[in-house]
């Protein structure tokens, strides 16, 4: 049966434990046996062979066509495969049938945090011939020696034929590191022809921008490419992820050296049980605060994921407002757990562990770091404070919830608390990047996620599954929610107010060219300004309603925002008051134009 850690995507059914594989000189009369090097006879329909070992040779149910025909793929195909499917869907089945059907060693790159979620791979896989193995940088000299001696024995297996079991390896990207005391032994490896699949999880992460462990990676993928090179033989490169935009595939197959040598299996990316709430508060740390505690009140039995940018804030003031939240309950009960990139691993394994389990912590603030590994069937979606830096880490963000693909509605909620703050602390960030190409880059997915979220032209669902679903050759016409989005509940953004009474402000506001964006903010709320665009009775409305203004204005180019000393560009000292906004643009032909002024941004 399925453990509460989730995460395999199948029905959740019974069936008698039997050895994976028999050995090649057993008597067994199973239909599909395979020789002891762990190849496939040809003459055996592959799909077939998959599918029996699947169903019958794995405690786990009936599976998905997509995981036949992937696994099918590699084992006997040798096909290098960009797999891309929602979380929760059962991508860590194929790696672990490749494994069990081929019965060599299958390396798998996770990132840190993703070490810890894998834990409960090893608790499925007892009593099973596959053997899982996690290389962290806690392994010791011992933990080389044991892993090494238990190589040597493979080897000694394959050479005698009776190859009976295989390893999977969850490795982090340090142990692939160049100067790393494991490389001689994944060399022996290659040289014994005992690689059966390098997967790479979390994939986006290659060419996501601002990731901490970006780097490590790459250098990783590198390193194993050229051990791979040293066996002679093809090895099979899977690369796993549920998040991949149309834009970023060409980079990261040419990170993984398998440009033009690959085959692309996708998969729908709806997830309408989850709603996606859009709020604006001038406070979004009690703003996020409000949700929770409505949220663990309503649903006493759930856990809920807390969302922020900062590392500082995650370790401070938002998980301050999170322990109010707790305090706020009919219970008055449950643990916090913080996740950053700086946490250490260990401290990462427990802390996911305890929030994937019955019991243990009951809500995890943290960054985007959690967005590798955190996967609990209790888990029913986040709160996010602030915007996060792009389309990708909002869907993983969003798919935290609801790992059991339930189709229940209005359990599940991921819920974004926008403010002005929120916005320029992203900015600066992005503006202090100091690749201008990468800036750029950045930049352009950070306009994208704001437009998204503050300019929707359509169901919030319907735009985030068409974005990504770019990399399908079958697109189906995509419906509203209906009733589970803030666009479809028209429960997001500013008041109505007149065009020209807008424009008019505006004039007045920046009479005198560029102001700082804060300034704006105290210049929109003035009881003059707010009164000229929403009546007389402005005065009642939330100052949410102006960040949203804000935010709309600078998404539709009505406003302009920039660093006011260009030699800042580029450096880490850039600060919110450089940020300045305008709504004049640069001359055309001698002539100046303003933004209120092109049809188009209205």
């Amino acid at each position: 049966e399925q453990s509460t850690a989730g995460g395999s995507g199948l029905a959740a059914t019974s069936v008698a434990k039997q050895p994976i594989l028999q050995p090649a000189d057993s008597d067994d009369e199973y239909p599909h046996s395979m020789p002891g090097d762990g190849s496939v006879p040809s003459d055996l329909d592959p799909e077939e062979v998959t599918r029996y070992v699947l169903e019958e040779l794995l405690p786990m149910g009936t599976p998905h066509e997509y995981q036949v025909e992937a696994i099918s793929s590699i084992v006997f195909d040798r096909q290098n495969l960009v797999l891309i499917r929602r979380t929760g869907e059962g991508k860590s089945v194929v790696p672990l049938a490749v494994t069990a059907m081929r019965r060599k060693v299958t390396i798998v790159l996770v990132s840190l945090i993703g070490l810890g979620s894998d834990q409960a791979t090893k608790n499925f896989l007892e009593g099973e011939r596959v053997e899982a193995i996690h290389l962290d940088e806690n392994k010791s000299q011992l933990d080389f020696d044991r892993v090494n001696k238990r190589i040597d024995k493979m080897i000694q297996d394959k050479n005698n034929g009776i190859m009976k079991e295989g390893i999977i390896m969850y490795v982090s990207p340090m142990k692939l590191e160049s100067n790393a005391q494991w490389q001689q032994m994944f060399v022996k490896l290659a040289q014994n022809d005992l690689i059966s699949l390098f997967c790479i999880d979390e994939a986006h992460a290659i060419v996501m921008q601002a990731r901490d462990f970006r780097k490590e990676f790459i250098r990783a993928i590198s390193n194993m490419r050229r051990i791979i090179d040293i066996s002679g033989k093809r090895v099979p490169v899977l690369a796993m992820t549920a998040t991949l935009r149309g834009k970023h595939l060409d980079e990261m197959t040419s990170k993984l050296g398998i440009t033009d040598d690959y085959k692309l299996m996708t998969g729908p990316m709806n997830r309408r049980s989850i709603a996606i709430r859009v709020s604006f508060a001038a406070k979004p740390n009690k703003s996020m605060q409000d949700a929770l505690a409505k949220q663990l009140d309503g649903h006493p039995r759930k856990k809920r994921l807390v969302y922020v940018t900062a590392k500082n804030a995650a370790e401070g003031c938002i998980r301050d407002n999170a322990e109010k939240a707790i305090a706020r309950t009919k219970s008055n009960e449950g643990d916090i757990s913080v996740i950053t990139g700086d946490s250490g691993l260990m401290e990462k394994i427990y802390d996911v562990n305890q929030f994937n389990s019955e019991g243990g912590s009951r809500v995890i603030v943290g960054t985007e770091a959690c967005n590798c590994g955190v996967s609990s069937v209790l888990c029913n979606g986040a709160e996010r404070v602030g915007m996060p830096r792009n389309l990708l880490d909002l869907s993983q963000e969003h798919g935290r919830g609801n790992r059991t693909n339930s189709d229940s509605r209005n359990e599940n909620e991921y819920h974004l608390h926008l403010s002005i703050d929120g916005f320029v602390q992203l900015f600066v960030q992005t503006m202090s990047t100091e690749s201008k190409t990468e800036r750029k880059l950045l930049l352009d997915d950070l306009m994208e996620t704001l437009n998204f979220l503050v300019l929707p032209a359509d169901c919030y669902h319907t735009t985030l599954e068409t974005k990504l679903e770019e990399l399908h050759t079958t697109k189906d016409p995509k419906q509203p929610c209906g009733d589970s989005c803030s666009f479809c509940n028209a429960s997001h953004g500013t008041d109505p107010f007149e065009k020209t009474d807008l424009v008019t402000v505006l004039n007045v506001i920046f009479h005198n060219g560029p102001i700082q964006l804060m300034q704006l903010y105290k210049e929109l709320k003035s009881s003059e300004s707010m009164s000229k665009l929403f009546g007389p009775q402005a005065y009642k409305l939330p100052m949410g309603k102006i960040h949203a203004l804000i935010l709309q204005l600078i998404a539709s180019n009505i406003i302009c925002i920039s660093v006011n000393d260009k030699s800042l560009i580029g450096t880490n000292k850039i600060d919110k008051k450089n940020i300045v906004c305008n709504i004049g643009l640069p001359s055309v032909d001698g002539q100046r134009i303003f933004a209120t002024e092109i049809t188009a941004n209205w």
